[in-house]
C-alpha cells in the first residue's frame, strides 16, 4: 500500500474495519475558506451539500486567524473524525494536505458598541454608565460577508465573574452568525471618564477648564489616569502633554501659588472682622501649602496657608514673632 492510499484509508484502519463494513467515500477539497472559530466537515467536503446534517457540523480543527492560511493533514482529519462513533467506516479521499484559509473580514465591533450605546440610552437604570464589547472575549462566530444587524435583548451580570454581559442576536443578511443560531452572550468592559487634554500643554502651564475634556476608558486601563470625578483645574503640568493625551498620575502637581519674594495677599477673619494685609513670601508654596511670610507693614513673621494664586489665609489666626 503506497503512502497516499494509507492516508486515504486512515479512518477505516483506525477502526480496524477494512473490508467488513460498507464504506462511504468523502471527497475533500484541496483548499477551502472558513468562517468562525472552527473548521467543520462541511467546510472541506466536496460537495458539502451531500453530507448528512449532523456530519456537516462535525469539528475538524480550530480555524486559523482571520486572513491567515494553514495546512491540515488528511491524517489529522481522519483522527478528528474517528472521535465520532458513526464515522468509523468513512473513507476520506483527497490530497495529503488541505489548505485552510479564514476569511479576512473581522467582526464589526464598532457596530456592536453603537448598538450597545443606543440600547442603554433610553434606559434610566443605565444612566451614567458606559460599556463596550470586550474584543478578546468574544465567543466563536461565523463572520460571513454582509451587513451586520444587532438586536440586544438584555444586559445581565455573568454568574461566574459578576462582569456585565449582553445577550445579542447577531445576523448578517438575515442569517444568524452565532455557533448555535441563537442569541450570543457577549462579554462587556465597563468604562469610566478620565481627563484628557484638548490641546498641547507645556510643562509648567496651569491647567484650565478649556484645556481638558472627558475620555471614557476601560476601568482596568484607566487606573493610572486622573478620573473625571477629581478636579485637576488649576494644577500645574509637570511634563509636556499632547492633544488628546490622558493625564497620567504624577503628570500634574498642585500649582505654585507663591514664589519666594512675591507679595501675598493675606486675609484674616477674627470675630466679625475681616482683615487684609500684604506679606512677602519667604519660600515657594503650592496650593494648600503652609509657608512663612513677613508682614510688609510690621515686619513680623506669620504662617499662612495658600488658597489661590498669591492669595492666603492666616493659618494660626495670629502673627508669629520672629
Amino acid at each position: 500500500m503506497n503512502p497516499q492510499t494509507h492516508v486515504i484509508l486512515s479512518i477505516l484502519l483506525l477502526s480496524g474495519a477494512v473490508g467488513s463494513v460498507q464504506s462511504q467515500v468523502l471527497d475533500l477539497q484541496p483548499t477551502c475558506m472558513v468562517d468562525g472559530g472552527s473548521v467543520r466537515l462541511r467546510d472541506i467536503a466536496q460537495p458539502s451539500g451531500d453530507l448528512p446534517t449532523l456530519w456537516g457540523d462535525r469539528v475538524i480543527a480550530e480555524s486559523p486567524a482571520p486572513g491567515i492560511s494553514r495546512s491540515l493533514r488528511l491524517a489529522d482529519i481522519a483522527t478528528a473524525l474517528h472521535a465520532y462513533p458513526d464515522m468509523h467506516s468513512i473513507v476520506l479521499r483527497g490530497q495529503t494536505e488541505i489548505k485552510i484559509t479564514a476569511r479576512a473580514q473581522a467582526l464589526d465591533f464598532e457596530a456592536l458598541d453603537r448598538a450597545l450605546a443606543d440600547y442603554m440610552l433610553g434606559r434610566p437604570e443605565w444612566a451614567g454608565r458606559r460599556f463596550r464589547v470586550t474584543r478578546d472575549g468574544m465567543p466563536p462566530l461565523k463572520t460571513v460577508s454582509g451587513v451586520l444587524d444587532v438586536d440586544i435583548q438584555s444586559l445581565t451580570p455573568s454568574p461566574s465573574t459578576g462582569d456585565m454581559t449582553a445577550q445579542m442576536r447577531l445576523t448578517i443578511n438575515g442569517q444568524s452568525i452565532s455557533e448555535d443560531g441563537g442569541a450570543t452572550t457577549v462579554p462587556l468592559t465597563e468604562l469610566r471618564p478620565y481627563w484628557a487634554s484638548v490641546r498641547p500643554i507645556l510643562r509648567g502651564a496651569v491647567v484650565s477648564a478649556a484645556d481638558v475634556e472627558e475620555h471614557w476608558v476601560a476601568i482596568d486601563d484607566g487606573r493610572r489616569f486622573y478620573p473625571a470625578a477629581d478636579s485637576i483645574i488649576g494644577m500645574e503640568a509637570r511634563r509636556n502633554l499632547q492633544s488628546g493625551q490622558l493625564f497620567a498620575m504624577g503628570s500634574l502637581a498642585a500649582p505654585v501659588y507663591a514664589k519666594r519674594g512675591e507679595i501675598v495677599r493675606v486675609t484674616s477673619r477674627q470675630g466679625g472682622l475681616t482683615i487684609t494685609l500684604r506679606a512677602r513670601a519667604l519660600s515657594d508654596g503650592r496650593r494648600a501649602d503652609r509657608i512663612a511670610c513677613v508682614n510688609e507693614r510690621s515686619g513680623r513673621r506669620m504662617y499662612v496657608r495658600l488658597v489661590s494664586m498669591r492669595e492666603a489665609v492666616l493659618d494660626d489666626m495670629e502673627e508669629v514673632g520672629s
